[in-house]
Parts: structure tokens; C-alpha cells; sequence
């Protein structure tokens, strides 16, 4: 590199002349270079460790632009994986600042769950601005922010110290401080000085640091008595070990011993302050916390004057439980809304899919292709789905390159960077390690520096410092810089006419405006998300639950549980005997087109029940006639679709995630073979086998509850297999039964109808039922899990009932049926899967976007066989005197069923028919893989009678007895059981209730848990 050198330095004598230029004479924060003292290495953490940290920061500014030292702060935070952190010498007066202008919002990077706690001195506010010496802070950070239960500060309001306390698992309570202790010191504005004009304003016999002491040890005992475990963050001003404080602390009422020296035993600490000779930082802990690391890290010039400490805690001591990492899902490199990505994309898909020949071998297949296919025409198929889905994986890697986001990206900023990079390059270069000579030489090219390869190592060290600190300026102008950046661009778009750029840019500027704008809206306004599944509770039969907290056994939990709730659809007597003899899995039999043509003589032992939805579903097939739902997908449909949907939805199992066909939606070519495709595999029923691979995502139905039955499972299909199923199945097949006039007047979760009609329904009809003096029954009854438990065989008789070809439906069963159930959880995705063509489950899947309008037509067979049982009631108007007749509503699995009404109709009466409308109602789910959940069902009768005094009452208003304040609404009745069929001939009681007073006024039940359910006051 050096050519013109004459003579090659000594290796030794050149590393020492470089160590005397890294190391200036005059002593600054910024070349006092120490090595890192103790066990912990802050790019290692544990899964199961709290991280805590402390440091004196010298003073922090809390506005949000060019502000240096904050942004290394967070930077630091995130980068060490930082839980809690602890702050001494804020000199911040909070008081001047808006409420919600906190460190926490000064630290806070994107969405991170970030809280602060902060003191000062608060007497002592006039005319002094925003500075205030002393001070302290505690910032808590992600998942931990979950389990604060308190908070505050010294009561004598001096800023000595703040603290949260958090609280765990069986009673665990811990409580992190942030103290600040006073050192001597000249001026009247000082801390110190703060503290001895409130002694002699309080009268008191005692200094600034007695005053700290007692302080400090009166709280911390005060928590130890209510068996709190303590963590003391502290700038002590005195030794952390021998010093007065901590020999107090150590004895035996608190048994704190600071944890450096704790996990270096038997040596003497550094010093800590950049002047100073010996240990005054440090982290206290209790004996009963467990220890697993400690460290002073190095001197950093940006942070203050003072040495960092930072420990790791276990986590089940902190907390008495273990929190996991939510292992999150790689990062996407495809972006379809960004032309330079999405172009570099396409134009690697097309040249993968002209050297494979894509388009040949499509045709190839297109002209052999029959239903039901050949062998060879599935194998065909399967090798060219292998090979578009390796093209496209293959083509995401290539169209872009990822890197850390660890500031706001502009042109200068990297500018800056990378000339750091090439100076650093060059000191590696002079002390004598392997770089890359020829890659050096170009970077320093592109940069313009080509003059700085021939510099004296001395000038490089003094350029490398500066480029340094220029940098870490401009990086905390990163949000200013971005938008400068970004609207210079607009102006230069608008300027050169590139309408369609400057559209672009300014959708960019409007989304990063508007995603910081709602970041803090949802903190505020929303409560934390559900959350991936880390721990489960599995219920045993005696009782007890056991905790799985690991990621095999939570794994092999969640597949034992899963498995069998995806088999009870079995139990539906379509799945077995002569029936499923005759039939088979997907009814794709002779049998079955006798059925659909209402020729069908079903065995003597056959289901009655089963018997009449067989019925119902001749009688659709033949209403619809010669109409059929259309199977071809054309390049139209395709890119409608794809450019209309989310980006951001979750990614299949394969990883071909929805940018992948959103990009190639802007490619006519590419869009004509790909819809194609999907053309053929729905003619055919030949589905891939990528198809039947799915993700289950298991998440908490309730923040925190992870009993296993509570766990919501989202099965994640592969991208164009959903895009298939909501187009043949979602939208035209449901077109078609509304042309045909085939959509209940009971379903309200159908197109342009909403739940709360559903509700102004209900509640029509109690007050009709009130009007005219008769009795209503309305049962409240509930199918478990839906679309879980549907029989392949009733679904597939019942979609080609509403004319979807056999194929088509073919194409959407046998993956279902053939599924391989992998699992992610907060430990990232499962390596094994349960299913598979060995097993066979049922069910529709939620996440399947044919699994809804599935349902809607299995709800229109029940509810017209009810109307066909004779069940309902019919509904006039008044003015047109026309009426229908309605078993209820009806809002996907939750269903209120009428009866009564009639005119010779009394309790008894309605009652009955009532309990025959449940049990013909749990039979048609039974027959169709499906069951009521006995708890969640229920029975309202609203009847009124005579009070003797010309006037109407509800039967309870006659009840002499007050109730109790604490009697719940929900009350047996005396006289009228109701119960719910649960198969094999089995029955389980279900809950009544009666009228209930509120606000002195007697009102129509209502079931808590039902929000289709809605009260009527009399």
C-alpha cells in the first residue's frame, strides 16, 4: 500500500508506535482506553436472563433531534438487549416538560414497550429552565413492562432515587432502584448544596450523604419486610465495597452485596469514574436473586464520564417464571410496492422461467391434462410447481440485499459510515492484518479518498476520529436527514415531470408520518397484542394442570391436542358405516351423484338426521338446474386479487409469501402462466403437494391464559392455494346462490349484512313478543369449534349441491385431508408436523379462505331442514300482511333459535317445541362432523301474564323474596329444563335464566357471554 517506502517497519516497533498514537497524552473521557472488567459479554445473552444495567450519565437532554447522547443510548439499549436500565446525574428538570415528554419517549425505538420512571428535585423548580442537578431514573423495557406494579420516588422529593417494582409468577416481587449519591462539592446550584439547604430548611442533625444513607436503607427495608427482592442500581460516591453504604447493605436485615465483585470474588474493582482510583458504581442485588454474569464495560466518551455496569439475572428468580423470547419471522427482502426491488424481481422470475421453460412445459401439461388426471399428469404437475416455487425463493434472495436498520437512512449518513469503514480498513491494513488489498483500493475509489491510502498512520487515526464523530451527529439528525432526503427526491421528481416517482415518494413520506403517528396512538389506546404461545397448561384427569414451558414439550402438547380436535369430525355418522362405505372421504363416488340427483336409497341403519341434509342437499341442486360455478382463472382474476390484497399477512410454511404473487401481478406475462396454473389444478383436482404442507400459529385467545383449550390455532395456507378457494368458492359460488335466491334470511354474516343487525333483529322480536302477550322461547346455542369439525364428505356433497365442479372441489378436500400440521410458537416454527396422508383429519381449517363460505351453505342446509321439521315461527308485517318464516339468526357458529308465538301457544307449549328445535338443531351439526358446547348455550323464555290489576308483569316480578346483592343474572329455572344433544344418544343440561331488575326496571335476560344477545326493557 505504502509505495513509496523504502524500508518495511518492524512488526513489534510498528504496533507500538500505532498503540502511543491510539492513546493521546491528554486525558479525556474519549482515549481512556480500559478493557472490560468481569464474566459478561454483552453480545451474548442468555434466553433466560433479566439484563440489567447501570450508568451515570453526566447529564441528558431530552429533546428529540441532534440529540447525540440519547441516540447512543438507544442505540445501546437495543443493541445489548438491555431489560432495565438505571440512570444517575439526569440534571433534567422534568417539571418543565409535558407529561408525556419522558425518557421513555426519548428512548423508544419504533414499537418497543418501553416505561420510565424519573425524580428530581422538585423543591427547588424557580427559574431554573430544564436543567436540574442530580436526579435519577429507571427505564423498563419489552416484555417485562408487563409485569410492573409500581412505581415512585425518595418522599423527600430530592431526586435521591426512583424505583418500579414488578411482580411475577407465585408472589415474586422485585423492586429496581436508581440512587444517586451526593459528593461534596462547590456552588450553590449543585446537588449537594440542593441537599444541605433542606436540612437546615427541615431543621435536621445530619449532612447530605447521612441523609442519602438513611434514606436509601429506610426503603430498601421497608421492601424487605414485605419479602421484596431488590436490585440497587447506584452511583454511591464511595467504594462499592469496603464504603459505609455498603457495608450497611450488606448486613443482615438486607443481605445486598454489589454484583461485579460478587462474580469477580477476591479482587480489587477499577475504577469507575475516568479520574477517579477506585469502584463508586455499581449493582446491588439480594441474596435471593441468582447472578449469572457481570461486568464494567469500557469508558464511552458519548455516555457520560463514568464506567457502564451491567448484569444478567435469572429470570425465574426475578420473576419466578421463565418469559421466552418470541422468536419472530425472518425479514421479507421482496417489497412489491418498491419499483426497484419489485422490477429486479420479475426480471429474475422471467429469466428463471425462460431457462427452466416454464411455458412449454405448462402447455404440455395443459394438452394431456384430464379429470380425474392421469399419474403422469400429476407428476408432471408436481415438477413444475417444484420448479416455479424454487424460481421464485430463488429470485427474492437475489433481488435485494438486508441490512441492520440501526438508524433513518439519507445519502449523507452513509456517506459518512462508509468512510469510516475504508479508514478502519486502512488501520487494519497498517497494523499488519490480512485485508483486501484490491477491494480496499476500489472502496477508497468510489469514495473519492484514493489520498488517504498514502497517509501517515498518525493522520488516518485523526481522520478515522473525526469521521467518527461527525457521524454519530448526523446519526442523531437520521429523522431530519430522512426527510430532507426524501423530499428532495419529490422535488426532483415533480421538477423532471416523473409523475408516477413523485406519487411514490410522497405514499412513502405519508406512511412513515403516519406509522409513527399510530405507533404512539396504539400504545395508548390499545392493550398489548395476543401474544405466540411460550408456556401451555395441559389439564389432567385428576385435576391437576401441568405447565409446559419448553419448546418440545409445548410442541408435543399442542400436536396431541390438536390432533384430536382436528379428528372429532369422525364421529359424524357420514364418516362411518355403509354410509362412509359408499361415499368415502370427499362423496367423489356413483353414490354421490345419486344423492345430488335425489335418487339415492340410503342403508336402513343410516342416520335420520343425516338422511334429511341428504335431502336438502338434492333439493338445492336441482333449484339451481343447468347453473354452475365458472373453475377458470384468468389473468384478469389474478391480478384483481393481487393487487388488491395486504402485503403484510403472515407467510406460509414454503416461505412464498404474499409479495411474491402481489409482485408478479404487475406482469401480464407472468400473471397469464401463473393463473394458468391454478386453472389447471382446479380442472384437474391434482393439487400440489406444497398445498397440503400448513403453519398452525398458536395464539392466546386472552392475554396471559394458556390453557390449551383456550389457544386459538390460525393455519397458515400456502398463498395461491387461498387465492384459489376464495375465488372459486368465496365469491363465485356464493354469487351464484344468491342469483338463485339461496341465502336464509336467518344468516347475518353474509355479504352487506352485519352482526348488529343481527342483534336489532333479536330485539324486534322480543318486543313483538311483548306487544302481543305471547310466549318466546329463544335458545341460545353454540357449535364448537366450526370450522374445525366439518366432515370432508358433508362438505364436499354440499358444494357440489351449489354446482362447484367435483374437481374444483377436490382440489380444496384432499389437501385439507392430507395436511402436514407444522407449528410456530414463541419458539420459532416446529421441525416436525403431525397429519399427513398417513392420518387423515377433517375439518375446514381457520385460515382457509373457502372455510367460511363453506360453513354459510352447511348453515343453509340446517336451517332449511329446520323450516322443513317445522320449526320457527313466522314473522308478519303489518302493512304488507306477508310473512316469512325464521328459525332465528344465525352469525357463523352462534345461533339464537326461535319458537312459540303461536296463538294457542302457552309456556309449556313453546317450551317443548323449543327443546325439539335443540335437539333437531344439534343433530344436523352432528351430522355434519359438529357438536354444541353445553356451556356456552342457553335459554330465555319471555312470557308475560295477568297482574290482576289490568295491567302485564313478567312471572318473576311475583317473587316476594329481595334477592341477594350478589345473586348473579343467571338463575335455574324451577320448573323448565332445557338441555342440548352431545351424540350417542347423550344429553347435557344447559342454563335458563330468568327476567332480571336493573335501575328498577324489569328487563330481558341476557347471557353475558352471547354479544348476539341484547336486552329489552319492559
Amino acid at each position: 500500500l505504502m509505495d513509496d517506502a523504502n524500508v518495511v517497519e518492524p512488526t513489534a516497533e510498528k504496533e507500538e508506535r500505532l498503540a502511543r498514537l491510539l492513546n493521546l497524552e491528554a486525558k479525556t473521557v474519549e482515549n481512556t482506553k480500559v478493557p472490560l472488567y468481569g464474566n459478561l459479554r454483552v453480545n451474548e445473552k442468555d434466553p433466560d436472563a433479566i439484563r440489567v444495567m447501570s450508568i451515570n450519565i453526566n447529564g441528558i437532554q431530552l429533546w428529540k433531534h441532534n440529540n447525540i447522547k440519547a441516540a447512543r443510548l438507544k442505540h445501546i439499549l437495543k443493541d445489548y438487549g438491555v431489560d432495565v436500565l438505571g440512570i444517575q446525574e439526569t440534571n433534567t428538570n422534568f417539571a418543565a416538560l409535558k407529561a408525556s415528554h419522558t425518557l421513555a419517549s426519548v428512548l423508544r425505538h419504533g414499537a418497543d414497550e418501553i416505561r420510565s420512571v424519573h425524580s428530581h428535585n422538585t423543591r427547588e423548580t424557580q427559574n431554573i429552565g430544564t436543567y436540574q442537578p442530580g436526579g435519577t431514573a429507571v427505564v423498563v423495557r419489552e416484555q417485562l413492562t408487563g409485569f410492573i406494579k409500581d412505581r415512585g420516588k425518595d418522599e423527600r422529593e430530592l431526586g435521591m432515587f426512583s424505583w418500579y417494582s414488578t411482580e411475577g409468577k407465585d408472589g415474586f416481587k422485585t423492586v429496581f432502584i436508581s440512587a444517586y449519591a451526593p459528593c461534596s462539592a462547590p456552588g450553590s446550584s449543585t446537588y449537594y448544596q440542593h441537599m444541605i439547604r433542606y436540612i437546615q430548611e427541615q431543621g435536621l442533625n445530619t449532612n447530605p450523604k447521612d441523609l442519602f444513607r438513611y434514606s436509601v436503607v429506610h426503603f430498601i427495608q421497608s421492601m424487605r419486610a414485605k419479602k421484596h427482592r431488590i436490585v440497587l442500581m447506584m452511583d454511591s460516591n464511595e467504594n462499592v465495597v469496603d464504603g459505609f453504604l455498603s457495608k450497611r447493605l450488606a448486613e443482615g436485615d438486607i443481605r445486598m452485596r454489589e454484583a461485579v465483585h460478587r462474580a469477580m470474588p477476591g479482587k480489587k474493582g477499577p475504577p469507575t469514574h475516568f479520574k477517579g482510583s477506585q469502584s463508586i458504581d455499581g449493582i446491588w442485588i439480594s441474596d435471593e436473586l441468582e447472578l449469572i454474569s457481570a461486568s464494567y464495560l469500557p469508558f464511552d466518551g458519548d455516555l457520560g464520564d463514568h464506567r457502564p455496569v451491567v448484569i444478567d439475572l435469572h429470570m425465574r428468580s426475578v420473576l419466578g417464571t421463565l418469559l421466552h423470547r418470541i422468536v419472530p419471522p425472518k425479514a421479507r427482502r421482496l417489497n412489491s410496492k418498491c419499483p426497484r426491488i419489485r422490477d429486479e424481481y420479475l426480471a429474475l422470475v422471467r429469466k428463471g422461467f425462460k431457462e427452466k421453460n416454464i411455458e412449454r412445459r405448462l402447455v404440455q401439461i395443459e394438452e394431456t391434462a384430464t379429470f380425474p388426471p392421469t399419474e403422469e399428469v400429476e407428476k408432471l404437475m408436481e415438477k413444475l410447481d417444484n420448479l416455479i416455487e424454487e424460481i421464485m425463493l430463488q429470485s427474492e434472495k437475489g433481488c435485494r440485499r438486508l441490512y441492520a436498520a440501526h438508524y433513518e437512512f439519507s445519502p449523507p449518513i452513509q456517506l459518512w459510515l462508509d468512510r469510516c469503514h475504508l479508514l478502519k480498513w486502512l488501520l487494519r491494513s497498517h497494523q499488519g492484518k490480512q485485508v483486501n488489498a484490491g477491494n480496499m483500493r476500489r472502496f477508497a475509489r468510489k469514495l473519492g479518498m484514493m489520498q488517504c491510502i498514502r497517509m501517515p498512520v498518525a493522520e488516518i487515526v485523526q481522520l478515522y476520529r473525526e469521521a467518527k464523530e461527525r457521524t454519530k451527529d448526523l446519526m442523531a439528525e437520521s429523522p431530519y436527514l430522512r426527510k430532507q432526503f426524501l423530499y428532495g427526491k419529490l422535488n426532483d421528481a415533480i421538477d423532471t415531470g416523473r409523475d408516477q416517482e413523485a406519487k411514490r415518494i410522497q405514499e412513502v413520506l405519508r406512511n412513515e408520518a403516519q406509522r409513527k403517528m399510530w405507533q404512539g396512538i396504539h400504545r395508548a389506546t390499545k392493550p398489548r397484542g395476543l401474544m405466540s404461545v411460550t408456556r401451555v397448561e395441559v389439564p389432567q384427569e385428576d385435576g391437576s394442570v401441568i405447565e409446559h414451558t419448553t419448546k418440545e414439550t409445548i410442541e408435543h402438547a399442542l400436536m396431541s391436542e390438536l390432533s384430536t380436535r382436528f379428528g372429532r369430525a369422525e364421529s359424524a355418522p357420514i364418516c362411518q358405516g355403509a354410509l362412509f362405505d359408499l361415499l368415502g372421504v370427499y362423496a367423489d363416488t356413483e353414490a354421490a351423484i345419486q344423492i345430488l340427483e335425489g335418487t339415492f336409497d340410503p342403508p336402513p341403519d343410516s342416520d335420520a338426521r343425516t338422511v334429511v341434509l341428504l335431502k336438502e342437499i338434492a333439493r338445492i341442486w336441482q333449484k339451481i338446474g343447468e347453473g354452475e360455478v365458472s373453475i377458470a382463472i384468468s389473468q384478469e382474476d389474478y391480478q384483481h386479487y393481487w393487487r388488491r390484497v395486504k402485503e403484510k399477512i403472515s407467510s406460509s410454511f414454503s416461505g412464498l409469501h404474499f409479495g411474491h404473487y402481489k409482485s408478479i401481478a404487475h406482469d401480464d406475462y407472468l400473471s397469464d402462466l401463473l393463473a394458468r396454473k391454478l386453472s389447471l389444478i382446479s380442472a384437474t383436482g391434482a393439487a400440489p403437494e406444497r398445498w397440503a404442507r400448513g403453519l398452525s400459529v398458536m395464539l392466546e385467545k386472552i392475554a396471559g391464559v394458556a390453557y390449551i383449550t383456550k389457544l386459538r390455532a390460525i393455519l397458515l395456507l400456502e398463498a395461491d392455494f387461498n387465492f384459489h378457494n376464495k375465488l372459486i368458492f368465496g365469491s363465485r359460488m356464493l354469487d351464484l346462490a344468491r342469483q338463485h335466491d339461496l341465502v336464509p334470511e336467518e344468516i347475518y354474516n353474509e355479504k352487506g349484512r352485519t352482526a348488529e343487525d343481527a342483534i336489532l333483529q333479536q330485539v324486534l322480536m322480543y318486543d313483538i313478543a311483548r306487544v302481543t302477550k305471547r310466549p318466546l322461547v329463544v335458545a341460545q346455542v353454540d357449535a364448537a369449534q366450526c370450522y374445525d369439525r366439518v366432515a370432508l364428505a358433508m362438505a364436499a356433497l354440499t358444494l357440489r349441491a351449489f354446482k362447484v365442479h367435483n374437481s374444483s372441489v377436490l382440489g380444496m378436500l384432499q389437501p385439507l385431508h392430507c395436511m402436514e400440521f407444522y407449528l410456530r410458537t414463541g419458539f420459532g416454527q416446529s421441525e416436525s408436523y403431525f397429519g399427513g396422508k398417513e392420518q387423515g383429519k377433517h375439518g375446514l381449517a381457520q385460515g382457509n379462505g373457502a372455510a367460511p363460505p363453506t360453513w354459510q351453505q352447511i348453515s343453509t342446509l340446517m336451517i332449511s331442514a329446520q323450516q322443513r321439521k317445522g320449526h320457527g315461527m313466522d314473522v308478519e308485517c303489518p302493512i304488507t300482511r306477508k310473512k316469512i318464516r325464521q328459525v332465528g339468526i344465525v352469525y357463523v357458529d352462534d345461533t339464537n333459535l326461535w319458537d312459540g308465538m303461536a296463538e294457542n301457544d302457552d309456556v309449556n307449549s313453546a317450551a317443548h317445541k323449543s327443546q325439539e328445535a335443540i335437539n333437531d338443531w344439534g343433530g344436523f351439526l352432528h351430522a355434519s362432523g359438529g357438536a354444541l358446547k353445553a356451556e356456552k348455550c342457553s335459554a330465555t323464555i319471555h312470557n308475560l301474564e295477568p297482574d290482576d290489576k289490568g295491567g302485564w308483569i313478567y312471572p318473576d316480578q311475583r317473587k316476594r323474596r329481595r334477592p341477594d346483592e350478589d345473586e348473579t343474572d343467571w338463575e335455574e329455572l324451577d320448573d323448565l329444563q332445557f338441555s342440548v344433544p352431545q351424540g350417542d344418544n347423550d344429553a347435557e343440561q344447559i342454563r335458563g335464566c330468568r327476567r332480571i331488575k336493573r335501575f328498577k326496571i324489569w328487563v330481558c335476560p341476557h347471557d353475558p357471554m352471547d354479544s348476539q344477545t341484547v336486552t329489552s326493557s319492559s
